[in-house]
């Protein structure tokens, strides 16, 4: 199992690299992924977090875990909500006011390599917002 790393670890504040394919290295990094999604009841993390620079999440979707590929905001809403956020590489930190966009679309890919779009709200929009953050190496975006 691969351990949450914690800020100041340089992983976490560089851009991860695009998934070029779907493999069993990718698969093994998101089963990580959606095992602390569902132990420790988060609504998302990212590959960076577990010390994997590549283009990945894992977020929880109703009842399910979603882990998303090379996922993409493509479209946000004009409104935007302020909302305290936490992080799970900044462990000793406790909400922090972040302003988010209402709504969000979301595209990448399953894991079976098939193309999503997910229309978010609410905190999976959040959570979305947050992980895809990780991805392009920042840790908390308190500018909005």
């Amino acid at each position: 199992m691969r351990e949450i790393v914690q800020y100041p670890d340089i992983v976490l504040l560089k851009k991860a690299s695009a998934v070029a394919a779907i493999n069993d290295y990718v698969k093994s990094v998101a089963s990580d992924l959606e095992y602390y999604v569902n132990r420790l009841g988060v609504p998302g993390i990212a590959a960076p977090q577990v010390n994997e620079p590549i283009r990945l999440i894992s977020f929880q979707f109703g009842i399910d875990v979603i882990s998303l590929v090379n996922p993409e905001i493509t479209k946000v809403s004009d409104q935007t909500i302020m909302s305290e956020e936490q992080c799970l590489s900044l462990e000793n930190v406790k909400g922090i006011l972040v302003k988010r966009w209402k709504f969000i679309t979301v595209v990448g890919r399953l894991l079976d390599g098939r193309s999503k779009k997910f229309d978010s709200r609410d905190l999976v929009g959040r959570a979305l917002q947050h992980e895809i953050d990780h991805l392009n190496g920042v840790l908390i975006n308190t500018k909005g």
